[in-house]
C-alpha cells in the first residue's frame, strides 16, 4: 500500500513539473540556446559592420563586439559570423552614451556611490541596406563601489553591455 502512494506521489510531482514547463514555453520563455534565432530573411551569415563608439574608451567597440558574437552564439550556434561581402545581414552599433556619474550616497557618512551607464542603439540592415531592425535607444546602468561590494568597473561594464545586448536580441526575436 506505501508503495502505491509513493508511485502517486511521483507521478503527480513529474506532472506539475511537465505542466509548469509546459505553461513557460506556451508563454514564450526558451532555454539560452535551445532555439534558433528568428532572424528576418533566414539571415545565417551576419557581419557587425560598424561599431560608433565616441568615447575616449578604447576597449569599448572590441568589448561590445566579442558580446555580440558571444550573444547570438550561444542562442543560435547555426549563425555564421563573416565579411561584409559575404554577409546575410548586418549589424550596425552605435554607442550613444557611455558613462560614469559618481555621487555622494549619504551625506552625513560621507560615502559615494558611482553608476557605470551605457546607451546604445542597433541597426540591422539587409545586403541591399533596407533598414531590417531598429532597436532605438537600450539604456543600461549598473551600480559600482557600493557597500559591501566588489564588483569591479571593468565587471559592470561587461554586465550593462551583455544586458543591452540581449535586450535587442529579444527584441529582435520577438519582430520575426
Amino acid at each position: 500500500m506505501q508503495k502505491k502512494i509513493n508511485i502517486f506521489k511521483k507521478i503527480r510531482a513529474i506532472s506539475t513539473i511537465a505542466l509548469i514547463f509546459s505553461f513557460f514555453i506556451g508563454c514564450g520563455y526558451r532555454f539560452v540556446g535551445s532555439y534558433a534565432l528568428s532572424l528576418p530573411k533566414n539571415a545565417k551569415k551576419l557581419t557587425i559592420e560598424k561599431i560608433s563608439n565616441p568615447t575616449t574608451d578604447p576597449t569599448l567597440s572590441q568589448t561590445v563586439r566579442s558580446i555580440i558574437i558571444d550573444e547570438f552564439s550561444k542562442r543560435d550556434n547555426t549563425i555564421e559570423w563573416t565579411t561584409k561581402q559575404n554577409a546575410d545581414a548586418k549589424l550596425v552599433v552605435d554607442i550613444v552614451e557611455y558613462s560614469k556619474n559618481t555621487f555622494i550616497e549619504d551625506p552625513d557618512k560621507n560615502t559615494l556611490k558611482s553608476n557605470l551607464c551605457i546607451i546604445v542603439r542597433f541597426y540591422l540592415f539587409d545586403k541591399e541596406d533596407k533598414l531590417l531592425y531598429d532597436s532605438k535607444n537600450i539604456q543600461k546602468c549598473e551600480s559600482i563601489g557600493e557597500a559591501g561590494s566588489n564588483r569591479s568597473e571593468s565587471d559592470a561594464k561587461t554586465k550593462i553591455i551583455q544586458d543591452a545586448i540581449r535586450q535587442m536580441i529579444f527584441g529582435l526575436d520577438a519582430g520575426f
